[in-house]
């Protein structure tokens, strides 16, 4: 399925004025380069959208993600790729990365390591 096959997320009025809040937060994150906001921007959002397009395993991703000192996570629209945020700074090899992809392994996810261009 298509991002646009779906039909579109209702979102309330509390959501709404989250969103607007979170769009302020990424605007500051990308301003400041601040990695950890905008890793909060994107798991805030995901949690918004778990009302709307359900991920089975958004507890588990995001247990593993905080347990390995990840800064967050992010959900594609239609909710086909989740993402682990990750300090910059890592590589494939680190522990934090190979514990992460460990994890998401054990609950059938096939991850994928995509370094920070820097």
């Amino acid at each position: 399925m298509l991002t646009l096959d779906f039909p579109p997320a209702r979102y309330d009025s509390a959501e709404i004025e989250h969103f607007d809040d979170l769009r302020r937060s990424l605007r500051r994150a990308i301003a400041k380069e601040d990695q950890a906001l905008l890793a909060q921007v994107g798991t805030e959002s995901a949690l918004i959208n778990q009302r709307h397009l359900p991920q089975a395993g958004l507890p588990a991703i995001l247990d593993i993600a905080r347990a390995n000192g990840a800064l967050g996570i992010q959900v594609a629209h239609s909710g086909r790729m989740v993402g682990v945020i990750l300090h910059a700074n890592l590589y494939h090899s680190d522990r934090p990365v190979s514990a992460i992809m460990g994890g998401l392994q054990e609950l059938g996810m096939a991850p994928m390591f995509i370094p920070c261009l820097q």
